[in-house]
């Protein structure tokens, strides 16, 4: 101090702790938060000292609390958020004074859609144990989105809002032809998954019977006599024999050309 000098600024600064974060929805459908995810603006966070705020677009991170003196917060998210639903959340952080604690990340989910295309060979309109499953089907989905089914026949569609979405597959494949009612309308909340969105192909079949065709007009006429016992040979080789009321059938069959004959007598 000079001579009567009056000093005012012998001052002492304190600094206030922060807390910040960020939301993201899951895009790579991995359940971490990660570099494949992305930012949701627009979400309203609240802490437990009754302030809030809402994220913004990026960069990380997207919302923050600041000025914040020394104590236990609780930094909440809404359970749902444009359809996706939240799965992680950070824990209840106890702020230091002067400290910034960062990564207080919120991670929501998208639901998901998934079947099999099959052969439903007793034609119930259900996928039974035993039935072939049919890979390299063409499944569209969402947004026009299409997908292949694998090996084991199943296809998925991943990281979707909640809703009611339009499902279809191709009508005919490898031979089959499509029985299910297509497209499919499938809802799912937020979140959910929704599985056996399944599309049944059924194969065809061919009968007829043996007969004696007493007028020789080369047609089945009622009243005409049956023959049981006479065997058929068909697709492949195949054989049937005729029931008690001269009937035979070959089923599960894929759409061709085939050649069906009977003994010369019977």
């Amino acid at each position: 101090l000079a001579a009567a000098e009056q000093r005012t600024d012998v001052n002492f600064l304190y600094r206030p702790g922060r807390l910040s974060g960020s939301v993201y929805l899951d895009a790579n459908d991995d359940g971490a938060i990660g570099s494949g995810d992305t930012l949701i603006a627009s979400v309203e966070v609240t802490l437990s000292n009754g302030s809030s705020t809402t994220t913004s677009g990026g960069p990380t991170p997207t919302y923050a609390f600041p000025g914040l003196a020394a104590g236990s917060y609780i930094v909440a998210a809404p359970v749902n958020v444009n359809g996706y639903l939240q799965s992680i959340s950070p824990a209840a952080p106890n702020l230091a004074a002067g400290q910034q604690v960062d990564n207080l990340d919120f991670l929501y989910i998208g639901a998901r859609l998934s079947g099999y295309a099959y052969v439903d060979a007793n034609n119930n309109g259900l996928k039974d144990t035993g039935e072939t499953v049919l890979s390299g089907v063409s499944i569209t989905g969402p947004g026009g989105a299409t997908r292949t089914t694998d090996a084991n026949g199943f296809y998925s569609f991943k990281a979707l809002q909640a809703g009611s979405y339009s499902v279809s597959a191709q009508p005919t494949t490898q031979g089959y032809a499509l029985t299910t009612v297509s497209p499919l309308a499938p809802n799912v909340a937020a979140g959910a998954t929704k599985t056996d969105v399944n599309f049944g192909y059924r194969p065809g079949a061919m009968s007829g019977y043996a007969y004696v065709d007493a007028n020789r007009n080369s047609q089945k006429d009622a009243g005409e006599q049956v023959l049981p016992g006479v065997t058929i040979t068909g697709p492949n080789g195949a054989t049937q024999v005729t029931d008690a009321t001269g009937r035979y059938e070959f089923s599960a069959l894929i759409s061709g050309n085939y050649s069906v004959s009977a003994p010369a007598s019977a």
